[in-house]
Parts: C-alpha cells; sequence; structure tokens
C-alpha cells in the first residue's frame, strides 16, 4: 500500500476515533434517585453529597414523602464546609416547599452536596425523596480525545508534506523545446 495512503487512512481513523471519545466517552451524566430521612427534632437535617469530576449542570426534583413542609438548599464544596461548621455559608439553590425542582448552571464544582431541612414547624421524622441528573466532563477521557485527534491532524498534515515533496523531487527539470540553438561558424 501507498505510504501516502495509508497516513490519509491511519490520520483519519485517528481523527474519527479522537472526536468519539471527546464527545461521546467523556461526557456522561451521574443520576441518582435517593430517599432520605431527616430526624426528629426541629434543628436536624439530612444531606447527599455528589462527586462530579469536571463539575457542569446541576438538576433535579425534591418530594417530601410524607408530605411535610421541608427546606432544600444546593450548596459546593467550601459552602458545605461552613455550614458544617455552623459559619456563614450561602447556597447556589434554596426553596421551602412539599416538593419542587432545582437547576443550577455551575461548571466549577467538583462536589455538591443537598441538604434538608424541616420546615414550617415540622419536628417529626420526614422522608425526602431527591432526584438530581449532572451532565459531567472527564478531563482524562477528554485529554484523551483530544490527544487523539491531534496525532490523526499530524498524521494527515505529515502524509500531505511528504506527497508534495515528492511531487516536487520528482518533476523532472524544463526542457529547452521552445529554443533554437544557432552555432557560428567560423571561416
Amino acid at each position: 500500500m501507498n505510504w501516502r495512503v495509508l497516513s490519509f487512512v491511519v490520520g483519519f481513523a485517528l481523527m474519527l476515533l479522537g472526536t468519539f471519545t471527546f464527545e461521546t466517552l467523556a461526557h456522561f451524566s451521574i443520576v441518582g434517585d435517593e430517599v432520605l430521612t431527616i430526624p426528629d427534632g426541629a434543628e436536624n437535617y439530612t444531606y447527599l453529597q455528589v462527586d462530579m469530576p469536571g463539575g457542569g449542570p446541576v438538576s433535579g426534583t425534591y418530594e417530601s414523602v410524607s408530605g411535610g413542609e421541608i427546606m432544600i438548599m444546593l450548596l459546593d464544596g467550601g459552602q458545605f464546609d461552613h455550614f458544617l461548621e455552623g459559619m456563614d455559608h450561602g447556597s447556589r439553590f434554596a426553596d421551602t416547599g412539599t416538593s419542587g425542582s432545582f437547576s443550577i448552571e455551575q461548571v466549577d464544582m467538583e462536589r455538591f452536596s443537598i441538604v434538608h431541612f424541616h420546615a414550617g414547624g415540622e419536628s417529626a421524622a420526614q422522608e425526602v425523596r431527591v432526584t438530581y441528573d449532572v451532565d459531567t466532563i472527564d478531563s482524562n477521557r477528554a485529554w484523551i480525545g483530544m490527544g487523539v485527534l491531534i496525532a490523526g491532524f499530524a498524521t494527515l498534515l505529515v502524509g500531505g508534506i511528504v506527497h508534495v515533496l515528492k511531487v516536487k523531487a520528482a518533476t523532472p527539470p524544463p526542457k529547452y523545446i521552445d529554443v533554437v540553438f544557432f552555432d557560428e561558424r567560423t571561416k
């Protein structure tokens, strides 16, 4: 097989593999459906932590299975650490009710926590169902995909350059076909 054809086939295959790896294998969803129990006591809470390598948007729903009102907060790693220490912490999302949905377009978190509290004067144990969906990117797979894509492009480029050099080397020098040479006779 011709070297140029081989470089084209290999380069094109590597570019397809790199694109496939980057677009499909690097992107994935973390999906969860959990039932948590908030213990007895007005100041008690329960939480769920989710690791999300690469960050991404978070969406989901919550519902008080027992029917009482609850408060929900979505916290990033630093906010949750401050929450546990009793410090002012803020939140990415907060809501109070018996059910609802949440959505945050956040790409800088590596871990998020969903915290549930009693609300509306509730203090008895409550069950809460929470679902979540995180669209994220595995950075290792993304870098591998980009590397394979670049290797494919480089292979195509090298094959093209070698072809151009071979064509230039194979071109014979111009011949003088339209030139007539005259010899001068000596007398």
